[in-house]
């Protein structure tokens, strides 16, 4: 009931948000990322340097499709036995 009768300033507002959710609302929504074996090390190193901001967005997403149209290329062509 205390928030419908007092008028905090913005910085409260803040400062209690900041204290419940430390990595912001949008922290709460994401799962921690895994990394697996059959994750190849380009996209790994690519998603770590773009976490990391330095990366734009744009140039991740055309890089991410690159090596993804790569790994399928690589899938699709038949390995010949010896």
């Amino acid at each position: 009931m205390r928030d419908w009768y007092d008028a905090p300033l913005i910085e409260d507002i803040l400062a209690e948000q900041m204290a419940l959710m430390p990595n912001g609302p949008i922290g709460v929504l994401y799962p921690a990322m895994e990394v697996s074996d059959s994750m190849p090390k380009e996209v790994a190193d690519l998603v770590s340097t773009y976490m990391a901001g330095k990366v734009p967005t744009f140039e991740f997403a055309n890089t991410m499709e690159a090596l993804r149209f790569k790994q399928m290329q690589k899938q699709a062509t038949p390995t010949p036995e010896p």
